[in-house]
């Protein structure tokens, strides 16, 4: 048996453990202890750390993404009501094209117009009226 007093950690044997000093015992034990919370945290808790930031950079990702979404939906109704004025101001104007019935006394004023200016017309072609609907297309670049 080892003297605690003269402790020296290379007199000791490790078959006779039991044998050991109360405080070499300790010093053993609490270096296993160590030894298995170390292992414990780079096998066990590194992993978990690395997925909690790489969630937490996607949560930051999220975040702004739906920053930028609400932003877009809180501008939809003003954008709503530009695409309604410009729809109003188009059919006004579409209003004040001339009719079928109008282009006849259209076409009379514009040779009388000629004449009056030494004009002549050898002919006057008319397409058909066209009808185009309106329609305003607006790309999102996010998804």
């Amino acid at each position: 048996m080892v003297d605690s007093n003269n402790l020296n950690f290379g007199d000791l044997d490790f078959e006779d453990v039991a044998e050991w000093p109360l405080f070499a015992q300790l010093i053993v034990v609490l270096l296993v202890v160590l030894l298995i919370q170390a292992g414990g945290a780079w096998f066990y808790l590194t992993p978990k750390v690395e997925k909690l930031e790489q969630l937490k950079n996607q949560e930051q990702t999220l975040k702004s993404t739906l920053q930028i979404k609400a932003s877009k939906a809180a501008t939809l109704p003003k954008l709503q009501a530009q695409l309604d004025e410009l729809q109003e101001r188009y059919d006004y104007l579409l209003r004040q094209l001339p009719a079928q019935k109008e282009l006849a006394s259209m076409l009379a004023s514009v040779n009388d117009l000629g004449l009056t200016s030494s004009l002549t017309f050898t002919r006057i072609d008319w397409e058909r009226s066209r009808i185009k609907n309106f329609s305003i297309v607006c790309h999102s670049t996010s998804s």
